[in-house]
């Protein structure tokens, strides 16, 4: 290859950049200037279902160094696997239900040092080791687990529906430390649902669950007293969503099937008090998706003129109120995923020009931004699941492909390679471990390995270089390396 210019070759686009020579400098071939750059390397991890059927992993959950996950290998049916970030690291870590079935699991949830996982037949807990694996308890009836505290685990086993009647049986409460003599229930409900929503607030939880037709009270768990009892003061109905700030608990509800507003308790044993009347019933319904960010709770919130966007709350009247008409007028941008990054909100919304896309809200009209138009013009992205946070970034998934943002436009990025993603990452070290899928393993176990220095090109003689004011220079070639310059003066 002959050049008659000063240029660089394989930049990170690799595009062919031209510079004007210096005609006052003698040419010479220089070394390599190396710069260390973060790369992602993605790739598969395992293929749990061998050829192109789907090991399916999901439910990633880290412990104890490892990620533990559910997943079908084809033999054993959907069971506990873990990983340790390798390939002959990922393995089969328990068959709790022996057979071609499965175990089917329905979460898994870390407390006191222990794995605690729910299947469709009981409670299991492991140490981390088969010996230590073990069933705490046999159910024959859906279970699941709606809040820890401390070394103990908290479970609702579910009732069946009463007779033809659709009404919810109600349950029986358990709680666990992770041993067998310490699995224990402590409340029976003869009707209505378990609990929903639940938040930790003053050293209780709360939580709602509907007990009949049109009555889902609010709900105080002393975990002490191991009593369960309805707030004072709340409304008849409450949606169930609900956050702290330091004026206390928010949560929005229906009195005596009218409409209310946003209440707010200031203590565990205090009474709930209404704090701003909304006009519609439909606002209740639409006020959704309450994150603290900075001392303020952020919500989702439908008017009565079918307005849904972005609202705050600081627990008073006079702070509360929207933060930004993102699809002005009668438009809904429909706000979803709300998220506290480093004291900023990111979220997902409409504003009628853009589509759906990634915006983020410091609490002020105007600095509530659209952070990237992903799909330009019009068209709307599709958001699979969730953000999570990575090295001060977020890590999530649009358009089914593995994206990161710090927030700005530039470093907002579709990462390399990417396989079709259908569900958020998980965090593991300096990776990102996820459910991927192609054509030639379906989908299976990816990994996205970060902060790994990009392989340095190599240049590859003869390499001749003439003494002319504008010099020829040969070689026969440069290694591809995506992110470096290789320059020659």
């Amino acid at each position: 290859m002959g050049l008659r210019q000063l240029f660089a070759v394989y930049t990170n686009r690799r595009a062919v950049r031209r510079r004007v020579a210096s005609h006052q400098r003698a040419a010479s071939i220089e070394s390599l200037e190396v710069r260390e750059l973060l790369a992602a390397d993605i790739s598969v991890l395992k293929d749990i279902f061998p050829g192109v059927g789907s090991g399916g992993p999901s439910q990633f959950t880290e412990f104890k160094g490892n990620i533990y996950f559910s997943a079908d290998d084809g033999v054993h049916g959907s069971e506990l696997w873990r990983t340790n970030g390798s390939e002959v690291g990922t393995q089969l870590f328990a068959e709790l239900a022996p057979g071609a079935a499965g175990s089917t699991l329905n979460g898994l949830t870390v407390a006191n040092d222990k794995l605690f996982i729910t299947t469709a037949d009981g409670v299991y807990v492991t140490d981390g080791t088969p010996q230590g694996t073990i069933k705490l308890q046999g159910f024959s009836r859906p279970t699941y687990v709606f809040a820890t505290l401390g070394n103990e685990v908290y479970f609702f086993e579910d009732y069946p529906p009463i007779g033809n009647t659709g009404i919810d049986g109600g349950g029986k409460f358990w709680k666990s430390d992770g041993t067998i003599v310490g699995t224990v229930s402590f409340a029976t409900w003869s009707s209505g649902s378990g609990p929903q929503y639940s938040t930790w607030f003053d050293n209780s939880l709360f939580f709602s669950a509907a007990s009949g037709p049109g009555s889902v009270p609010f709900y105080r768990f002393d975990p002490v007293a191991e009593t369960i009892t309805q707030v004072p003061g709340a409304p008849s109905i409450v949606d169930g969503q609900a956050a702290v700030t330091s004026n206390g608990l928010v949560f929005v509800g229906v009195t005596n099937q009218q409409p209310s507003g946003l209440f707010v308790l200031g203590s565990a044993t205090g009474t709930a008090t209404l704090v701003q009347t909304w006009s519609n019933t439909s606002d209740i319904a639409g006020a959704t998706e309450f994150t603290t960010v900075n001392d303020k709770v952020y919500f989702v919130r439908g008017t009565n003129n079918s307005n849904t966007e972005l609202w705050k709350s600081d627990g008073t009247d006079a702070g509360t109120k929207m933060v930004k008409d993102i699809n002005p007028g009668t438009g809904s941008s429909s706000p979803s995923h709300l998220t506290n990054l480093n004291g900023e909100l990111f979220f997902i919304a409409n504003d009628g020009v853009h589509g759906v896309e990634l915006w983020k809200s410091g609490g002020l009209d105007s600095n509530t931004i659209l952070v990237k138009d992903i799909v330009p013009g019009a068209g709307s992205s599709s958001f699979q699941g969730g953000f999570v946070e990575f090295n001060g970034q977020f890590a999530f998934v649009a358009n089914n492909k593995l994206q990161t943002t710090d927030g700005t436009p530039a470093g907002t990025i579709e990462l390399a390679a990417s396989p079709t993603v259908g569900i958020a990452p998980v965090v593991f070290g300096n990776n990102l471990i996820f459910d991927g899928g192609n054509s030639t393993v379906g989908f299976e176990l990816f990994i996205a390995r970060f902060g790994l220095p990009l392989a340095a090109p190599v240049i590859t003689g003869p390499v001749s270089l003439t003494s002319e004011p504008q010099p020829t220079i040969t070689w026969n070639a440069v290694s591809e390396a995506p992110g470096y310059d290789v320059w020659i003066r």
